[in-house]
């Protein structure tokens, strides 16, 4: 079965026969109208967004504290993080950019984001599945889609991240994850406690004692087969 066919587009290229066939179906029903919905093409004829008090806003790396979101105890006993500098966390629109600093060999489980997620690495490198990315690496991860395991490199790994939507994640394969930490030696530990605006819940999944659970189980679940063979 051949590739098939993406309805988005990338600068310079022409729009595909399923873009434009939506877009002449929003002008009939009368989308395109001064100032068009978020993911519509921009109003015919109008030079300039219909809005009133919008305002570029400016922020610097250091202005703002990093917060701890995830943490696990490495086999030589240090403790690593993922590390998170939230430069804007919106709730309308929903968007959210930060810029994620991960500890060497740092393991992130296989997950996806409630909403649409771009990531580009700035320092170091990160193992995605079996996929090094390195400086300059672009990831365009949408709604639905996951990636994983991700392992960060030697020096650790910097990667700006930039969500349309919901920025939380969902896991994506917990026993994988088990797995892994119990081959590498590491031990999850509970999530750190971070600051969020008080209308996004916290729903980041917890592995210290879940990922102890299932090691157990993939553990005996390997010993019966093998008295089975």
């Amino acid at each position: 079965m051949g590739p098939i066919p993406s309805t988005r587009t990338r600068l310079g290229a022409k729009l595909c026969e399923p873009t434009r066939a939506r877009y002449r179906d929003e002008r009939r029903q009368g989308v395109h109208g001064r100032n068009a919905p978020p993911g519509t093409l921009a109003p015919v004829g109008a030079d300039r967004p219909d809005t009133q008090g919008a305002d570029a806003s400016f922020s610097h790396l250091d202005d703002g504290a990093w917060q701890q979101v995830r943490a696990q105890r490495h086999p030589d006993g240090s403790e690593r993080f993922v590390s998170d500098r939230w430069f804007v966390i919106g709730q309308d629109p929903q968007y959210m950019s930060l810029l994620s600093r991960w500890d060497p060999g740092v393991v992130v489980h296989r997950h996806g984001h409630w909403g649409h997620q771009m990531i580009y690495v700035t320092r170091g490198e990160v193992t995605i599945g079996d996929r090094a990315c390195g400086v300059g690496t672009h990831i365009d991860l949408p709604v639905g889609a996951a990636i994983g395991p991700l392992i960060a490199g030697p020096d650790g790994v910097d990667m700006l991240e930039v969500t349309w939507g919901d920025p939380r994640s969902w896991e994506a394969d917990r026993e994988e994850f088990a797995r892994l930490l119990a081959d590498r030696g590491i031990e999850p530990l509970p999530n750190p406690p971070i600051d969020l605006p008080p209308w996004l819940e916290d729903r980041r999944s917890e592995h210290d004692s879940t990922c102890a659970g299932l090691e157990g189980q993939i553990e005996r679940r390997e010993h019966a087969n093998g008295d089975e063979q």
